[in-house]
């Protein structure tokens, strides 16, 4: 069992009525992360490693330029498959509108970088009142998403 692995264990021995998102992120901080989807997503990639599907991945490995409010964009995730293909995985709680106009920019000025995201709750609306789905939104706008989880799908051999 790797450490990201131990975390989830430790997280889910604990009564989901004293789960927040301040011990959460405290957790998560153990391992170096900001929160516990990252963690969950660090431990299946891991496993990906471990099972030779991928060949790395490191957390947070680059900023990327871009020009918005801010200039500059951290991934969560360089995943390199054993092809030497990469992918960047972006895990996200919550997509807010300068979370997605930030998401727009960074794939409009880095068209040569495959970003995919990854949701706690790929079917919450993007804005009270929305018919709009976090899913709905990246289809929308050509990114891959994903809930929870990676999809075997983009694994590449």
């Amino acid at each position: 069992m790797n450490k990201y692995e131990r975390l989830i264990k430790r997280w889910e021995s604990i009564p989901s009525k004293h789960r927040n998102s301040r011990l959460a992120k405290d957790m998560a901080k153990e391992v170096g992360m900001r929160s516990m989807l990252e963690v969950l997503i660090a431990a299946q990639l891991q496993f990906l490693k471990s099972k030779k599907r991928i060949k790395s991945f490191a957390y947070e490995p680059e900023r990327w330029r871009y020009w918005h409010k801010v200039s500059h964009y951290t991934p969560d995730f360089k995943v390199v498959y054993t092809n030497n293909d990469v992918d960047y995985y972006e895990t996200k709680g919550k997509m807010t509108k300068d979370v997605r106009t930030k998401m727009i920019a960074v794939k409009k000025h880095n068209p040569d970088k495959s970003i995919k995201m990854i949701f706690e709750r790929a079917n919450n609306k993007i804005y009270k009142g929305s018919q709009t789905t976090y899913g709905m939104w990246c289809e929308q706008k050509g990114i891959p998403w994903a809930e929870k989880e990676i999809l075997l799908e983009w694994i590449k051999k």
